[in-house]
């Protein structure tokens, strides 16, 4: 790996190697798995995709998040001109435009979510649609469920309440409409069903 770029170095629970992402050319990044007892490397995850976040058991156990590359050609295009008319656009989009995507008119953030399980490769989905993180994810110790922080699309009426915002002006229904919150989730990885942990926003 002389010349490579290596980054968010990861222990195996049972110290028998680490689990790290290597820069490759054209600004993607891999998932590497170096095993320390017979000094190997072997990468997980093709050269073509660039790999967000990771966690790993072993080499057959593993989940991780990849670039949704096709989703950037839905942002406007005229959010990357040198001048834009910021009405009727979301805040978040107008700041973060490449990294809040576009989709039926509302806003997601995140990039797909990836399981290895045993000899099988699979996206992860829920009811049909691909999971989309933004964020850390943590995989549970027999492999069967991940922990993450997920985008909620529709705050509950309940939370407004129960959760205000840190500024009177983020009552504004503008602002409200900006606003992107998350929550504590278990994520089946077979199945797809989404738990809520906690029922309250991430604190942010």
């Amino acid at each position: 790996m002389k010349g490579s770029s290596i980054n968010n170095w990861r222990w195996l629970a049972d110290s028998s190697g680490v689990a790290f992402l290597e820069r490759m050319a054209g600004g993607h990044q891999r998932l590497v798995l170096a095993l320390i007892g017979n000094r190997t490397i072997e990468p997980l995850t093709s050269t073509n995709e660039t790999v967000k976040a990771f966690d790993v058991l072993d080499r057959r156990h593993y989940v991780y998040t990849v670039a949704d590359a096709a989703g950037q050609e839905q942002i406007p295009t005229e959010l990357h001109a040198p001048s834009i008319v910021g009405t009727g656009h979301p805040l978040m989009e107008l700041l973060f435009p490449n990294s809040l995507k576009v989709s039926n008119g509302t806003l997601s953030a995140g990039d797909y979510l990836w399981a290895v399980a045993g000899n099988k490769r699979f996206k992860v989905t829920h009811g049909g649609a691909p999971i989309l993180l933004s964020g850390e994810i943590v995989l549970s110790p027999d492999g069967s469920s991940a922990t993450t922080a997920l985008l909620v699309p529709e705050v509950p009426p309940s939370w407004e309440q129960l959760y205000p915002p840190p500024y009177e002006s983020d009552t504004l229904p503008n602002a409200r409409r900006a606003r992107v919150v998350h929550q504590y989730v278990r994520i089946n990885l077979r199945t797809g069903a989404i738990e809520s942990l906690t029922d309250a926003p991430v604190q942010q």
